[in-house]
This record gives C-alpha cells, sequence and structure tokens, in this order.
C-alpha cells in the first residue's frame, strides 16, 4: 500500500514538473480578465493592448528561471550513499 501511494507521488510530481508552463498557462487564460485589470504592469495604458501579457511573461519567465535553479541544484548535490554503498 505504501509503495502504491508512492508511485502516485512520483508520478504527480513529475506530471506537474513536465506540465508547468501548462498549468501556468491555463491558470492565465481561466484568470485573464482578473489579471488585465488588477495585475498587469500596463492596464494604465490600453492602447499597447498588452491585456495582461506581461504578466504571463513574467510567470513563464519565472517558472523557467526556477527549472535552472532546480537543475542547478540536483547537478550539484553529490548521489546519496544509501544506494551506492550496496552495490560495492
Amino acid at each position: 500500500m505504501l509503495q502504491r501511494i508512492t508511485a502516485y507521488l512520483l508520478i504527480f510530481s513529475l506530471i506537474t514538473v513536465n506540465f508547468s508552463r501548462f498549468f501556468i498557462f491555463a491558470g492565465f487564460e481561466l484568470n485573464r480578465n482578473y489579471i488585465a485589470t488588477k495585475l498587469c504592469e500596463n492596464r494604465n495604458r490600453p492602447w499597447l493592448h498588452c491585456d495582461g501579457k506581461c504578466y504571463f511573461a513574467k510567470k513563464i519567465k519565472q517558472a523557467e528561471d526556477k527549472q535552472a535553479s532546480d537543475r542547478k541544484a540536483v547537478a550539484k548535490e553529490p548521489l546519496s550513499g544509501g544506494l551506492c554503498h550496496q552495490f560495492n
């Protein structure tokens, strides 16, 4: 039972990492009116027709930066001794 729960959690975490851009896009589309009227940097300049795209671009950039920093952290992390010592 514990193995099954662990497997589901791992699958869920892999899916969310791979589809993070999709989730950001879906959240943007669902909240587009709110973002355009409250969070958009260009809401006081309607002639730019930004409609919240600046906010969307900023969130995508944050997600990419977070993924890059996570990759660097994993690359710098030494292998844990638990599995390596079993094979030696």
